[in-house]
Protein backbone atom coordinates (compact mmCIF):
# COMPACT_ATOMS: atom_id res chain seq x y z
CA UNK A 1 0.00 0.00 0.00
CA UNK A 2 1.31 3.45 -0.84
CA UNK A 3 2.30 5.87 1.91
CA UNK A 4 -0.54 8.17 0.80
CA UNK A 5 -3.20 5.45 1.05
CA UNK A 6 -1.97 4.30 4.45
CA UNK A 7 -1.98 7.87 5.79
CA UNK A 8 -5.34 8.62 4.16
CA UNK A 9 -6.98 5.52 5.63
CA UNK A 10 -5.60 6.43 9.05
CA UNK A 11 -7.02 9.96 8.68
CA UNK A 12 -10.44 8.70 7.52
CA UNK A 13 -10.66 6.17 10.36
CA UNK A 14 -10.41 9.08 12.82
CA UNK A 15 -13.15 11.06 11.05
CA UNK A 16 -15.77 8.36 10.47
CA UNK A 17 -16.65 4.81 11.42
CA UNK A 18 -17.19 3.87 7.77
CA UNK A 19 -15.76 0.50 6.69
CA UNK A 20 -12.00 0.69 5.95
CA UNK A 21 -12.68 -0.44 2.39
CA UNK A 22 -14.58 2.80 1.79
CA UNK A 23 -11.58 4.83 2.93
CA UNK A 24 -9.29 2.79 0.69
CA UNK A 25 -11.58 3.29 -2.33
CA UNK A 26 -11.89 7.03 -1.64
CA UNK A 27 -8.11 7.30 -1.29
CA UNK A 28 -7.65 5.66 -4.69
CA UNK A 29 -10.17 8.12 -6.15
CA UNK A 30 -8.23 11.01 -4.62
CA UNK A 31 -5.02 9.80 -6.25
CA UNK A 32 -6.79 9.41 -9.58
CA UNK A 33 -8.33 12.88 -9.34
CA UNK A 34 -5.01 14.49 -8.43
CA UNK A 35 -3.28 12.78 -11.39
CA UNK A 36 -5.96 14.07 -13.83
CA UNK A 37 -4.76 11.94 -16.72
CA UNK A 38 -1.23 13.33 -16.51
CA UNK A 39 0.18 9.91 -15.63
CA UNK A 40 0.21 6.86 -17.86
CA UNK A 41 1.71 3.42 -18.31
CA UNK A 42 4.18 3.33 -21.21
CA UNK A 43 2.94 0.69 -23.61
CA UNK A 44 3.47 0.67 -27.36
CA UNK A 45 3.27 3.97 -29.22
CA UNK A 46 0.67 5.44 -26.91
CA UNK A 47 0.47 5.15 -23.16
CA UNK A 48 -2.41 3.64 -21.24
CA UNK A 49 -4.05 6.12 -18.91
CA UNK A 50 -5.32 4.35 -15.79
CA UNK A 51 -8.98 4.91 -15.03
CA UNK A 52 -10.97 4.21 -11.88
CA UNK A 53 -14.65 3.82 -11.17
CA UNK A 54 -15.80 3.17 -7.62
CA UNK A 55 -19.26 2.44 -6.30
CA UNK A 56 -19.80 2.36 -2.55
CA UNK A 57 -22.64 -0.05 -1.76
CA UNK A 58 -24.13 -0.32 1.71
CA UNK A 59 -27.29 0.24 3.69
CA UNK A 60 -28.83 3.67 3.90
CA UNK A 61 -27.18 5.96 6.51
CA UNK A 62 -25.57 3.03 8.28
CA UNK A 63 -22.17 2.80 6.64
CA UNK A 64 -21.32 6.48 6.13
CA UNK A 65 -21.02 6.47 2.33
CA UNK A 66 -21.67 10.21 2.04
CA UNK A 67 -19.24 10.96 4.87
CA UNK A 68 -16.53 9.02 3.05
CA UNK A 69 -17.16 10.87 -0.22
CA UNK A 70 -17.49 14.29 1.45
CA UNK A 71 -14.21 13.77 3.32
CA UNK A 72 -12.41 12.95 0.06
CA UNK A 73 -13.92 15.96 -1.70
CA UNK A 74 -12.90 18.28 1.15
CA UNK A 75 -9.32 17.02 0.99
CA UNK A 76 -9.16 17.51 -2.77
CA UNK A 77 -10.58 21.03 -2.48
CA UNK A 78 -7.82 21.81 0.04
CA UNK A 79 -5.26 20.73 -2.55
CA UNK A 80 -6.84 22.63 -5.45
CA UNK A 81 -10.28 24.17 -5.03
CA UNK A 82 -11.42 23.82 -8.64
CA UNK A 83 -10.06 20.31 -9.15
CA UNK A 84 -13.34 18.55 -8.29
CA UNK A 85 -16.26 19.48 -10.49
CA UNK A 86 -19.88 18.35 -10.26
CA UNK A 87 -19.33 15.58 -12.83
CA UNK A 88 -15.91 14.47 -11.65
CA UNK A 89 -16.73 13.12 -8.20
CA UNK A 90 -20.28 12.58 -7.02
CA UNK A 91 -22.03 10.75 -4.26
Amino acid sequence: MSRFLAAYQDFVSKVTDAPPEFGHAAGLCCLSTIALGRRWIARGQSGIKPNIYVMLVAGSSRDRKSTTVDTAIALLKDVEENRVGPKDFTA
